[in-house]
C-alpha cells in the first residue's frame, strides 16, 4: 500500500523536574554538502518529458491530511531545497544539497537538570518532477515522474546521544531508508548516498515514501 501521507508533529517545550531547570538551547550542526547519486530504473520503457527536473522536496505537513505527495500538497518552490541533474545517456542522476529543508521542529526536554534538545528538518524526498508545476495553486495535484523509493533526507542537530534509530546517523544532512513502521510513522536506517535507484513510473502507487518521525519517541 502506498504510503504518501505526511505528518510533521510539533511538540511544545516540556520541562520535567524542579522549577530551576536550565533552559535548553536550540542545537545546530553543519549542514552539508550532501551529494546523492545513482541510476535510473524504468519500470517499463517511457520517454521522460522535457520538463522533468530532479529535486529534493520537503513539504510542509502542518496542514495535516491536506498535504499528500501525489494528491493535494503545498505546490511551492520554497519547499524545494535542492535541484540536480539526470543523464539519460547512461541513466544516471546526481543531486548535491547545500541547505536543510525549510520544515523545522525543535524539541527540548529537561530531566534531572539535564538538557536534551533536538532540531529536526524534513523529511525530504528525491523526486523527478516538473519544477514549474510547484508555482501552481496549493490544491493542485503534484506530478511525479520518479522517486528514490523508501528513502528520505533529513537534517538533525542534537545536544545528546539518541538511543533510538536517530543515533545511527551523524548530525547534519543525512539520507536513510525506512525499515520499521510504528504508530503510522517510519524509522530510518543509514544507507549509502551513492548507487541509489531512482524509480521511473507513471503510476503514483509505485512510489513508497517514508512517513515522518514520531515526535513523542524521538528524544529516546
Amino acid at each position: 500500500m502506498v504510503r504518501t501521507r505526511l505528518a510533521i508533529f510539533l511538540l511544545a517545550v516540556a520541562f520535567v523536574g524542579c522549577s530551576h531547570s536550565p533552559t535548553c538551547p536550540n542545537p545546530t550542526a553543519p549542514i552539508g554538502p550532501l551529494t546523492i547519486s545513482g541510476h535510473l530504473k524504468f519500470n517499463y520503457p517511457i520517454t521522460l518529458p522535457p520538463d522533468a527536473q530532479l529535486i529534493c522536496y520537503a513539504p510542509d505537513a502542518s496542514g495535516g491530511s491536506n498535504y499528500v505527495v501525489g494528491n493535494a500538497i503545498w505546490n511551492d518552490t520554497m519547499w524545494i531545497f535542492g535541484t540536480g541533474t539526470i543523464d539519460q545517456s547512461n541513466n544516471s542522476f546526481t543531486i548535491t544539497l547545500t541547505k536543510a529543508p525549510n520544515t523545522i521542529s525543535t524539541i527540548t526536554q529537561t530531566i534531572s537538570n539535564q538538557c536534551r534538545a533536538l532540531t529536526m528538518r524534513g523529511f525530504g524526498y528525491v523526486l523527478l518532477s516538473p519544477i514549474a508545476h510547484y508555482n501552481t495553486p496549493d490544491s493542485s495535484p503534484v506530478i511525479v515522474y520518479g522517486a528514490v523509493n523508501h528513502a528520505a533526507v533529513f537534517y538533525s542537530a542534537r545536544s545528546y546521544t539518541p538511543t533510538n534509530w536517530l543515533g545511527a546517523f551523524s548530525q547534519g544532512l543525512a539520507i536513510g531508508e525506512e525499515f520499521d513502521t510504528i504508530n503510522g510513522s517510519d524509522s530510518l536506517r543509514p544507507i549509502s548516498n551513492s548507487g541509489l535507484e531512482l524509480l521511473i513510473d507513471t503510476a503514483r502507487s509505485s512510489f513508497q515514501l517514508p512517513r515522518n518521525w514520531q515526535s513523542q519517541d524521538i528524544l529516546n
